[in-house]
């Protein structure tokens, strides 16, 4: 039986999925580290990945830049929900019963 494999490039690794590799629902939300070397990836080829499968909520988070942007899938493709820079609050869904600073992300 053939199989379908995805595979994605991180920063230190290739990741090899199945097709079917155990997991029937997409995420609803999703929150890729971008760094200079891995900001093309993240944006180009996982961004559209996660609007394919799915993901209602899909973010980046930049450290460098100390930034997240927080989308939200409609009709199937991302709309920018939110820009957040700096270390203000987040309180973006799916947690918006929880405030943390941006910092604490990462960024």
């Amino acid at each position: 039986m053939s199989e379908t494999v995805h595979k994605v490039a991180t920063d230190t690794d290739i990741i090899a999925l199945p097709e079917n590799s155990g997991f029937e629902l997409a995420p609803a939300w999703v929150c890729e580290a971008l760094s200079p070397s891995t900001a093309h990836t993240g944006r180009v080829t996982k961004m559209p990945l996660h609007a394919r499968d799915s993901v209602s909520q899909p973010g980046l988070v930049a450290p460098d830049l100390k930034t997240l942007e927080v989308y939200i899938l409609e009709e199937g493709h991302g709309s920018l929900l939110a820009t957040l820079k700096d270390d203000g609050p987040v309180r973006r869904p799916p947690f918006v019963a929880i405030e943390c600073p941006l910092g604490s992300l990462g960024a």
